[in-house]
């Protein structure tokens, strides 16, 4: 006849199988969770990451050139005089009046800052 300690230690031993058991299919669920929740978490952080990107008051130290290039269209970008690509959106908006040969501010400035020269999905407030 089996003891009572024998019998209690085969149900804990069984129960501590189960309890392992169960671990591993919580654990396995908790990844498999996270693995496909990822792409969806990652590009919500992207998408956040790249709202205002093209707001023009927020880049007014960045080279006109650096901005051109991530928020307007190509076509109207070549109408920007050359060595105004070098300088920041600032000092552009800030001599908008100037009529220097060589280096039309006020086009460039209206390239820059209007919405209908950007490209697709980067309006001035996205």
């Amino acid at each position: 006849m089996q003891s009572t300690h024998d019998s209690h230690a085969r149900n804990g031993a069984t129960t501590m199988r189960s309890v392992r058991i169960a671990v591993r299919g919580i654990v396995w669920a908790c990844t498999v969770t996270v693995v496909l929740l990822a792409p969806a978490i990652s590009m919500a952080r992207i998408h956040a990451s790249k709202r205002g990107q093209c707001n023009i008051q927020r880049h007014f130290n960045e080279q006109v050139a650096h901005f051109g290039e991530r928020c307007v269209k190509r076509s109207a970008l070549r109408q920007i005089d050359a060595p105004l690509m070098s300088v920041t959106i600032g000092q552009v908006h800030r001599n908008r009046s100037d009529k220097t040969p060589g280096r039309n501010y006020a086009k460039a400035w209206k390239i820059i800052s209007r919405d209908e020269y950007r490209k697709p999905g980067r309006r001035n407030g996205d």
